[in-house]
């Protein structure tokens, strides 16, 4: 596996008639993110493509770059509803099923 590839894809939907699209590595991220519209930049945005820039030059790992990515995605409210993050737990030893 490419170090820079997510254990699991970010399923996101950038508008309510776009289809779902998979975001499978630090490379998929950045190029979302330089598209993403530049009236909707805010401190997740920043800091998920800070993120993804520096698990580029090894200073962060893949995994941490993708919780940044959800992180960014589930606030700018584009996160597929099946891949809401109340359904799973993305810990450091991890994916887990949050307790109901």
């Amino acid at each position: 596996m490419d170090k820079l590839q997510f254990t699991v894809p970010v399923r996101i939907k950038a508008d309510p008639t776009a289809h779902v699209s998979e975001i499978y590595d630090v490379d998929d991220a950045l190029t979302f993110l330089q598209n993403w519209e530049s009236g909707r930049l805010g401190p997740l945005y920043q800091t998920a493509m800070n993120s993804c820039f520096a698990a580029k030059v090894d200073e962060v790992t893949a995994e941490q770059a993708r919780r940044d990515f959800l992180s960014f995605a589930h606030i700018a409210g584009i996160l597929a509803k099946d891949d809401a993050p109340s359904s799973v737990s993305d810990s450091d030893d991890g994916l887990k099923p949050v307790p109901k």
